[in-house]
């Protein structure tokens, strides 16, 4: 009974050592993968880009350099 015992005992720890194992690599992939789509993100924002210069256009003809 104990060597039975013993047995069970070493296959659930391999058991359990080899799911550690798959659950690191799932882990790894999952990070790697949310690093992906946050590079995208900040290449491609859902946002479209707003213009960063505003446009004078009118003024400067209201002030008389553009005609």
């Amino acid at each position: 009974m104990i060597e039975n015992l013993s047995k069970q005992h070493k296959e659930a720890q391999k058991d359990i050592e080899t799911a550690q194992l798959v659950i690191d690599n799932r882990r790894e992939i999952k990070l790697k993968i949310e690093g992906a789509l946050e590079a995208l993100n900040a290449l491609d924002p859902d946002e479209p880009p707003t213009s960063s210069a505003p446009d004078h256009t009118e003024a400067a003809i209201a002030l008389g350099v553009l005609k």
